[in-house]
């Protein structure tokens, strides 16, 4: 009887250990009903979008539309905006003041070089 009890016990211990009883299945100590990604290890819970999907198993993590493997800034959504779809983004486009193809060879500064240079 006391060896049935002692290896109940270690099934618990051992199932305790790998996640299984506190239903962590990626076992990075975030229970699967809090956890933000249950099938990547992700203990940070980081969700930079705060769409509730964390970003190890988020595609798009800053939530701009723009899938991370092609998103030259997948954590910062304001680089992206691209309101006049010349496939520059807006910030760029304010900083240099180049809203357009012609603006590109304009001297908006006077320092005597185009806005490229």
């Amino acid at each position: 009887m006391y060896q049935i009890i002692i290896q109940w016990i270690g099934v618990v211990l051992f199932l305790a250990s790998t996640g299984v009883l506190a239903n962590d299945k990626d076992s990075d100590g975030v229970v699967d009903t809090e956890d933000n990604c249950v099938s990547v290890a992700n203990p940070n819970q980081l969700d930079t979008d705060h769409d509730g999907i964390g970003n190890d198993c988020d595609a798009d993590d800053d939530g701009d539309g723009v899938v991370d493997i092609n998103d030259p800034w997948p954590l910062a959504w304001q680089y992206n905006l691209d309101e006049n779809n010349n496939h520059l983004p807006d910030s760029w486009e304010v900083k240099y003041q180049i809203l357009s193809a012609e603006d590109a060879s304009e001297d908006y500064d006077n320092d005597g070089l185009n806005n490229l240079d």
